[in-house]
């Protein structure tokens, strides 16, 4: 075994231990990088197998996730410890954040597959993390984050099914797990590329067309998307007649148009490809 192989294998006996976790897992990642990107699968798929280091990752996640439900109920009841345990929530942030970080390069290097169990669990710490986040300071790097997540956790549970034949998935229906703060990604987030992102998302989701899809039960779920929009739109007019001109409304006014304006744009420029297409089967 080489050297790097055996610091691998000390890191993850230290991880399975629960001895510096997160300094183990950043270690785990740092040497993996050491290998050229296409031969990182093989040395994670045997920290899979050898190790069980899913597992083992997960059965940390819940522990962990249990210990600081803990420790913030003990300083919830001592308020002399208010801005200690404001230090410890930024910190626990740092935790949440270095095991997701962690597990998006080992899956995505390794070729692994989460059962429905992990998902929820992972959506569950996931979901924790954006609730202690304003979407507004959301950066590119931490939507393509979310935006991996919630496709996985909605696939999981079947409130997105993916085109056949493609990568591509669309909405089956309005209950979909972290709709709100995608919503809030897309109307609030200060960099407007990472708006763009989000309505992207929004939109393709939409209108992304199967068999299934052109069903009348799936149209109304579309329906009820443009309604949202609307209702959004609405809002803020209101607010901006009630109290006056403000940025965050009118921000939020110019990207609902601009949803709809691309969801027109797309739309039409999807249907003028199918027919294309029909007429070159024809």
């Amino acid at each position: 075994m080489t050297n790097r192989g055996q610091y691998l294998e000390l890191c993850a006996e230290n991880y399975a231990k629960n001895v510096n976790a997160r300094q183990s897992l950043e270690l785990i990642k740092k040497i993996l990088e050491t290998w050229p990107k296409k031969a990182r699968k093989k040395p994670i798929e045997q920290l899979a197998r050898k190790n069980r280091l899913l597992t083992v990752f997960f059965d940390d996640l819940v522990g962990y996730k249990k210990e600081e439900a803990v420790k913030a109920d003990e300083e919830g009841k001592d308020k002399k410890k208010s801005k200690k345990g404001h230090d410890a929530r930024l910190s626990h942030m740092d935790h949440i954040k270095t095991r997701l970080d962690f597990l998006q390069f080992f899956l995505s290097y390794g070729g692994l597959q989460l059962s429905v169990e992990q998902v929820d669990i992972l959506w569950d710490s996931f979901v924790e993390k954006m609730a202690n986040m304003d979407c507004r300071v959301v950066t590119r790097a931490g939507f393509n984050l979310f935006q991996r997540y919630f496709l996985a956790i909605n696939e999981k549970k079947d409130k997105l099914k993916r085109v056949p034949g493609t990568h591509d998935m669309y909405v089956v229906t309005t209950d979909i797990v972290g709709g709100d703060n995608l919503w809030a990604i897309a109307l609030d987030a200060n960099d407007n590329d990472v708006s763009r992102m989000a309505i992207t998302l929004l939109n393709d989701l939409h209108q992304n067309v199967s068999p299934e899809s052109l069903k009348p039960r799936l149209g109304k779920v579309r329906e009820g998307y443009v309604s949202a929009c609307m209702a959004f739109l609405a809002q803020e007019v209101r607010k901006i007649g009630r109290e006056g001109p403000n940025q965050m409304s009118e921000r939020r006014v110019e990207r609902c148009i601009a949803l709809l304006k691309n969801l027109v744009e797309e739309f039409d420029a999807r249907a003028q490809a199918r027919v294309a297409a029909c007429l070159c089967h024809s």
